[in-house]
């Protein structure tokens, strides 16, 4: 996963102009869930399976150690026939013991078919103040 992650911001200092990778932002009070969604489309004429690699995480001034995050992502099994479309739905614990209140982190899902096609999605993530509690 390392190496992966590290290939994927290499990749986006290399060549501006190559194609941009898009960024979900998952941002949430620390010690809730951060939620986001996108749409998949199948465009190609053969059934496709899709598949989902998410890397380590880290804060985004690359102080301190990477870690893996707990993505969820629903369906976690997903064939497109063609032509179809599906949202992906993720979700994301933001343990307020692995994630500093507005600090960063950046990592990557890469959200693949079987063969050579595959889109990065640049997760930046923020864990916010904690709403203060109201008094009864």
């Amino acid at each position: 996963f390392e190496g992966e992650y590290l290939a994927g911001i290499l990749a986006l200092a290399d060549d501006p102009s190559k194609e941009e990778v898009t960024a979900v932002v998952l941002q949430a009070p620390a010690g809730g869930v951060a939620f986001q969604s996108f749409t998949i489309e199948n465009t190609t004429d053969a059934p496709m399976p899709v598949r989902y690699l998410a890397t380590e995480v880290r804060r985004m001034d690359g102080v301190g150690q990477a870690f893996a995050p707990r993505v969820m992502i629903a369906p976690e099994v997903l064939e497109l026939a063609p032509g179809d479309a599906a949202t992906i739905r993720l979700s994301l614990p933001l343990e307020a013991d692995r994630f500093e209140v507005d600090v960063p982190y950046v990592g990557f899902l890469y959200v693949m078919d079987e063969g050579e096609r595959r889109v990065d999605l640049q997760l930046r993530i923020v864990a916010t103040a904690p709403a203060p509690k109201q008094e009864e």
